[in-house]
């Protein structure tokens, strides 16, 4: 762990020395490891170690937050990992979760939100990266009408979890 972890931050966390803290703190508070955006090998080689180690991840396959809420296009990451690995993709729809840390802001702040889960997707070897991509995008996009669509995010009252 020690190895793939400092090889993710020597490739992820350079640049200012303010930055490098920033992508620290965030790391520590929400359990999350950086991947690079720019993709390549590397960019998976943390996210397979874990998988062969046991762990579950959660990836937002968009790789960005999304200002309005919208399901955006996919990156092929979450797809390349479920092919190399042969892992079940499930896929979970997240109403709301574009209210809890907007883009630009510096703090995440309680908000409601909603969840959906849909059936496991498995893909057999013959399966391309582009069509497992198109599965778990069309998987996705099935999910959130069960919600009532982003109009019905808006609408949500913010959770007092977390308040005093």
């Amino acid at each position: 762990v020690d190895l793939a972890y400092r090889l993710g931050a020597y490739s992820f966390y350079t640049g200012k020395i303010k930055d490098r803290i920033k992508g620290a703190w965030h790391s520590l508070r929400y359990n999350t490891f950086p991947i690079t955006r720019s993709g390549g090998r590397a960019a998976l080689t943390y996210s397979e170690w874990l998988l062969e180690h046991g762990w579950s991840l959660l990836i937002f396959p968009e790789g960005k937050r999304s200002r309005t809420g919208e399901l955006l296009p996919f990156h092929p990451g979450p797809a390349i990992l479920a092919l190399r690995q042969r892992r079940p993709v499930l896929p979970v729809h997240i109403e709301g979760a574009s209210n809890i840390l907007q883009p630009g802001t510096r703090w995440a702040r309680p908000a409601a939100v909603r969840v959906v889960a849909g059936p496991p997707l498995t893909f057999d070897g013959n399966d391309s990266v582009q069509e497992a991509m198109a599965k778990m995008e069309a998987a996705m996009r099935a999910l959130a009408p069960a919600l009532g669509g982003v109009e019905a995010a808006a609408s949500l009252e913010p959770s007092l979890a977390g308040r005093r």
